[in-house]
């Protein structure tokens, strides 16, 4: 499993060697060095994917300035406009944007997309995914936060996986060990997850075992000279070492910082 951490602009260098990464639209379309990092920064060969901001938003981007981020950042995959609160919306919003992809493909022939289950109750998330995966142009399902909260993301996970489709978990809730943990014990059902909590935590000082109480937001734009970019590069490494190693418990992890290996 691959972990796509989330930085802020002036941390984007602490991230170049990473072959898996998340991209936040809003975000690209209102910073220059931001899009080029994800389009350029890299010696690598990244799968890079493209996320929608509705989380950070309330709302997901219009489809038309979407598209434009998707023509400057050219990325691997799209996670497509979603509603995080109303699952009948989500279902309508990735129904509608299927009339879009046709002419993306047209320009980014080997573009993916990702739809995201949502829903307030055990019940509704269960029915959504189901919608979902009823569509023919997504490759991949996002299972969010709220799948966590509701105990299901290992149960929709296997039933995706089951009907022919790759999984993501959209960011971590409150505990990037243990929900990292959790995915990997997916196997390969779980191709990754994203989230900012380790930078969040890096950020002020703290490492991955000290999660609680939940760091503040992440702010893209603080200034370099406000942080330790070696400490926080450390905790960055660790929870990628954590998914991407054969590591399987907590205590491996608490050893491993014991020898100063982060």
């Amino acid at each position: 499993m691959k972990v796509a951490n989330i930085v802020p602009i002036t941390a984007l260098p602490l991230i170049e060697a990473h072959t898996y990464r998340l991209a936040l639209a809003h975000i690209a379309l209102a910073s220059v060095p931001y899009a080029h990092f994800y389009t350029y920064g890299s010696t690598a060969n990244p799968f890079t994917i493209l996320d929608n901001s509705v989380f950070e938003l309330g709302k997901p981007l219009p489809i038309p300035s979407l598209t434009t981020a998707v023509d400057s950042l050219r990325p691997s995959l799209l996670v497509v406009p979603d509603s995080i609160w109303d699952a009948e919306e989500n279902l309508l919003l990735a129904q509608k944007f299927e009339r879009v992809v046709p002419e993306l493909r047209d320009f980014h022939p080997t573009l993916e997309f990702m739809v995201v289950a949502h829903g307030q109750s055990p019940k509704e998330l269960k029915e959504n995914l189901q919608g979902l995966l009823r569509l023919d142009y997504p490759t991949y399902i996002g299972l969010s936060k709220q799948s966590r909260r509701a105990g299901l993301r290992p149960e929709l996970a296997q039933q995706a996986a089951l009907e022919g489709m790759k999984v993501h978990f959209l960011g971590v809730w409150e505990d990037p060990v243990a929900e990292t943990l959790e995915g990997k014990e997916l196997g390969a059902v779980v191709t990754g997850l994203d989230t900012s909590y380790a930078a969040r935590l890096g950020l002020i000082g703290r490492t991955l075992l000290e999660p609680y109480p939940t760091p503040p937001s992440l702010d893209f734009f603080a200034d370099e000279d406000s942080y330790n970019s070696d400490w926080l590069s450390r905790q960055l490494e660790a929870l990628r070492w954590l998914a991407e190693s054969d590591v399987s418990s907590v205590a491996e992890l608490e050893q491993e910082y014991k020898n100063g290996k982060f």
